[in-house]
């Protein structure tokens, strides 16, 4: 009687063997949303994410963020608004790790108010993805609905797209769920759904 790894070689030698294939991911659009105080500090901000991102596809706002929250205020003042900057182009989706990690950078190397102690931020740089089918924002703090993605950075799945609208989940910020905002992220999806469709012509 043979041996128990002889049985089990044999029923492998037996079987067919399978080669996996993965399938590529959907190229994102990449948003970043500012939120800030002035306008000439969001225009500044928007010069340096231009020089990094750029060109610019969509701008949108300023629109009032107070009203959200005041979890910033202390920080950044107040009376706070929401600008959104959509760039050209398609990125894969890891790459909102990396972007992630820059927009930190350029708020502690540029984007500091002169003189404060502790040092405290012109702007807060938001950057997510678009897909058709959703909106991932990048986060560096951990909790119970983010998936770590690397280096620090959280993905969360904030909204999803079903039966041409915009979905919230029970942990979507106040500020996502918003009609003004859904307004905004449908039309970078129209962009978003030519892309991709310029995207399989060229292939």
């Amino acid at each position: 009687m043979g041996t128990e790894n002889d049985m089990q070689n044999g029923r492998m030698s037996g079987r067919k063997s399978v080669t996996l294939e993965f399938l590529s991911p959907e190229p994102c659009s990449l948003f970043i949303g500012v939120l800030g105080k002035e306008q000439g500090d969001f225009e500044e901000a928007k010069s340096f994410l231009l020089e990094r991102w750029g060109p610019m596809v969509m701008e949108w706002g300023p629109h009032p963020f107070s009203s959200y929250t005041d979890y910033y205020h202390q920080e950044m003042g107040s009376p706070l608004f929401r600008w959104f900057v959509a760039f050209e182009g398609l990125i894969s989706p890891e790459s909102l790790v990396r972007i992630k990690n820059e927009t930190r950078s350029l708020e502690a190397e540029y984007l500091l108010r002169p003189g404060l102690s502790p040092p405290c931020r012109r702007v807060n740089l938001d950057p997510g993805t678009l897909q058709m089918p959703r909106i991932v924002l990048a986060s560096g703090k951990d909790h119970a609905h983010r998936l770590y993605l690397g280096e620090g950075i959280y993905g969360e799945l904030t909204l999803l797209y079903e039966k041409k609208r915009w979905k919230s989940l029970p942990w979507t910020y106040p500020d996502y769920r918003s009609e003004a905002y859904h307004g905004f992220l449908s039309s970078l999806r129209e962009y978003h759904r030519f892309a991709l469709r310029s995207l399989k012509e060229v292939r």
